[in-house]
């Protein structure tokens, strides 16, 4: 996965931006809640009716209806809160509106079981306090956002009041509103202390990954999330990725613990740099990386269309002299593809390449993660020995790269298909659509996708010599280009 950085520097910790270990027990905490309402909102009902059995009294279907209503709701909010198929996010959305939901229910059914003047408790304290005291406990977010959920609720008790009004509840004495008032007062004093407090804490623990801090999340795939990060002491921004808690026994582990190890022995500056990796205190790994300011090739292409071929000779000569570092130590990266290729500036060098995720690459020393039955890479830009599982070496990146060069100057992959499988067959056996583009780099695309490895060329470094003598940007045009786009490339 590429990451980007914009100039952005806000650091406001919201719920998006705990790591996935603490969203994931908030909203276990808010489905257990959920479990407890549905116990009390069935065993209110049973003693509803048994008071009707028993005491000859008319049933108030304004309020059965009410707690059936408030059961289909928390039934359906809870489901959606253990989905683990949806976005934290979109749960957390889900978990939002029930509370609100649920709260208003609870002041209505209040308000409805009250006679005229009469006062809601002793103490004057509504059961609908309660939410409004725990949000920020349940769901731990910033303090302004809290503060503004916490208001939110508050208004659930007039609209409770007045909902009751409509269907028939009894009006309560001025005596009544002014102690509703002051207990919005106080509980809205409790929640801020709550919620600050809280918040707190959950900064203490967003900085329990190693020396770095969150700030915001850049991207998530099937391994976990990439995160802006900051260094707590150095103020060094990073990009932190973190693998999901659900795979620390997969084999998505072992790739990840793979990839910081392929990093920390390879110094090309075009390989992208790992700053430290390890264990935070609720078990989620992570490996904190440079954070690039730029693009990948990928949405480079999307964005500004094909390239002209003096820049493709240039982006793909830079990625021969990071692949020929990890190919010299035995390391095959298998899974060269224009989004794992990402442009930026560094110190005053415009165009700049890093090479991204050596999450699959590939090291005899310490054995296969590969599966037999299995077939990894992306399949526009798979050679046709991994395709047939057939041994790799570094040829086989170079394939890879041919597709990548063939994206960079026609703006489309190499095979167009609908099915990902038509593709891997045409990589096997239909001939490289040809390239009418007047310029040497064209014929070097052209080698690398050669079907037999034989014919390729022979490794990153002959490739690399031969895009060194063709025409290429230089760095005023790079810096002009960039001048001229970056407002846009971020």
């Amino acid at each position: 996965m590429s990451t980007t950085a914009t100039t952005s520097t806000n650091t406001s910790q919201g719920f998006a931006t705990l790591p996935p270990a603490l969203r994931n027990s908030a909203l276990q905490r808010l489905a257990f809640v959920g479990t407890m309402l549905l116990a009390a909102l069935v065993l209110s009902e049973i003693v509803h009716w048994l008071q009707v059995l028993v005491n000859g009294t008319p049933p108030l279907w304004a309020n059965c209806w009410t707690r059936m209503a408030m059961l289909a709701l928390t039934w359906m909010a809870r489901t959606r809160m253990r989905d683990e198929r949806l976005p934290p996010e979109r749960r957390l959305l889900v978990a939002r509106a029930w509370i609100v939901l649920s709260c208003l229910g609870v002041v209505y059914l209040e308000y409805r079981a009250l006679p005229a003047g009469a006062a809601l408790a002793a103490a004057g304290i509504s059961r609908g306090c309660l939410p409004v005291m725990l949000a920020p406990v349940l769901i731990p977010d910033s303090l302004r956002r809290s503060l503004r959920f916490s208001a939110l609720l508050l208004l659930t008790f007039p609209a409770g009041y007045f909902l009751s009004r409509l269907t028939g509840g009894a009006p309560q004495s001025s005596t009544e509103i002014w102690v509703r008032i002051t207990n919005d007062l106080i509980v809205m004093g409790a929640a801020w202390t709550t919620a600050a407090t809280v918040h707190q804490l959950r900064e203490a623990v967003s900085e329990k990954f190693g020396s770095y801090r969150l700030v915001r999340k850049l991207g998530e795939g099937g391994f976990g999330e990439v995160w802006e990060a900051r260094h707590k002491l150095l103020q060094r921004p990073a990009a932190l990725k973190l693998i999901s808690p659900s795979l620390h026994n997969d084999i998505h582990l072992q790739r990840f613990l793979r990839e910081a190890e392929t990093l920390s022995g390879l110094q090309c500056p075009h390989t992208v740099r790992l700053f430290d990796y390890g264990r935070s205190e609720d078990g989620t790994f992570y490996l904190a990386m440079e954070l690039l300011q730029g693009l990948d090739l990928d949405l480079l292409v999307k964005t500004y269309g094909p390239q002209p071929p003096e820049r493709v000779a240039s982006l793909l000569a830079q990625v021969c002299l990071s692949l020929q570092e990890a190919h010299g130590q035995g390391l095959i990266h298998r899974d060269i593809k224009p989004a794992n290729l990402f442009v930026c500036h560094v110190g005053l060098q415009a165009d700049f390449i890093k090479v991204l995720d050596f999450g699959l690459v590939k090291n005899p020393s310490k054995g296969d993660l590969t599966q037999s039955d299995q077939v990894l890479g992306t399949p526009d830009y798979m050679a046709p020995e991994s395709i047939m599982g057939q041994p790799a070496d570094g040829r086989t990146d170079l394939y890879s790269l041919g597709g990548v060069g063939y994206w960079l100057l026609t703006g489309t992959p190499l095979f167009q298909r609908e099915q990902p499988m038509q593709v891997l067959m045409d990589h096997l056996n239909s001939p490289p659509p040809p390239l009418n583009v007047a310029h040497p780099v064209a014929e070097q695309i052209m080698a690398c996708l050669a079907k037999d490895p034989a014919q390729r060329p022979l490794s990153a470094a002959v490739l690399y010599a031969e895009l060194s003598r063709q025409p290429q940007w230089d760095n005023q045009q790079s810096s002009q280009w960039w001048a001229n786009h970056k407002p846009m490339a971020k």
